[in-house]
């Protein structure tokens, strides 16, 4: 069974966007291979430009989810803009769904986890460190 975890309650800020970013990262570099993280935080009301920066962030995540305390987080009451980018960023995640299966899958068969191969395969390893694949100095 592949690990999962959900970011929390967090604030509708920019530093809790942040926070909950460097915790995706470090849970995926932990061996988690499935992070989110409720859209525009969950506690207070977003403003729209970090709503729009939090759509983004989150619909690339291995959940998208639209969720808040006291308030809808839906991207047509932050307007039209919102409107079309979650769409255009939807789109962009369901035409890449036979990609992420795929790989998931493999990643079941093989007992690997999605989020790490990367990081663990050293293939993101920095360049002439003693793990990087080859030297690109």
């Amino acid at each position: 069974m592949a690990m999962q975890h959900w970011g929390g309650d967090c604030e509708s800020t920019y530093e809790a966007m942040a926070e909950a970013t460097r915790g995706l990262l470090s849970l995926s570099s932990s061996g988690f291979g499935y992070g989110a993280h409720d859209i525009g935080g969950f506690e207070g009301l977003p403003p729209s430009d970090l709503y729009m920066r939090w759509v983004a962030f989150g619909a690339f995540s291995s959940h998208t989810r639209l969720h808040g305390s006291a308030s809808y987080r839906v991207p047509w009451l932050y307007g039209e803009p919102a409107a079309v980018a979650m769409s255009k960023l939807l789109d962009i995640k369901h035409r890449i769904m036979p990609y992420i299966f795929n790989h998931v899958r493999f990643d079941y068969l093989s007992r690997t986890k999605p989020a790490t191969d990367d990081v663990v395969g050293n293939r993101c390893a920095p360049a002439g460190s003693s793990h990087a694949p080859h030297d690109v100095r």
